[in-house]
């Protein structure tokens, strides 16, 4: 069982992120939040001392990325291909919570490397056809039953602006020993 993609909010987060050529995974991507490889203080009662211990890396939490892609995003792709590497993106919201460091996911570990943000808006793609007044047939694929457009919500003919918030970013992680 895995959580299901809300099939609008994935197009406007494909808009928004110019990821309109099926980057996008199908699924959602399982994954576990890795604790920072840091040192524990502990007391030893005994002697009275305290010290430092090294802490194994583990699991804290599991959780669902419901939208992400392979590779890296391709306004940087350039300068990720000369580091070479295994890379996901992440595409999430990350207002009240930051992605982890590290991850663990598909059997490996991640590191993230970069956070690309966003103003979380785009234009609708149906606002050029409003303007030119053409009538396009794909435009009128994106009216819902209840007469908005499913990616800005206004109606036929006053198309605005994609907003899914200003919180969402793009976050990429490289497999660990890549």
């Amino acid at each position: 069982m895995y959580l299901v993609i809300d099939e609008k909010e994935k197009q406007q987060i494909e808009e928004v992120f110019t990821l309109t050529g099926g980057e996008l995974a199908d699924k959602p991507l399982r994954y576990a939040w890795i604790a920072k490889d840091a040192k524990t203080w502990a007391y030893n009662r005994e002697k009275g001392v305290g010290f430092w211990v090294d802490e194994p890396t583990y699991e804290i939490r599991r959780s669902w990325a419901r939208y992400y892609y392979d590779g890296v995003p391709e306004y940087v792709e350039r300068e990720f291909s000369r580091k070479g590497g295994d890379y996901i993106t992440i595409v999430e919201d990350e207002s009240f919570c930051p992605m982890p460091r590290k991850i663990r996911a598909r059997g490996r570990e991640w590191v993230k490397v970069a956070r690309y943000g966003s103003s979380g808006e785009t234009e609708c793609p149906a606002k050029q056809a409003d303007e030119e007044g053409d009538d396009h047939e794909w435009a009128h694929k994106l009216i819902g039953d209840d007469g908005l457009c499913k990616l800005c919500e206004e109606p036929p003919g006053s198309h605005s602006f994609i907003y899914i918030g200003d919180g969402w970013g793009e976050v990429v992680y490289k497999a660990k020993g890549s």
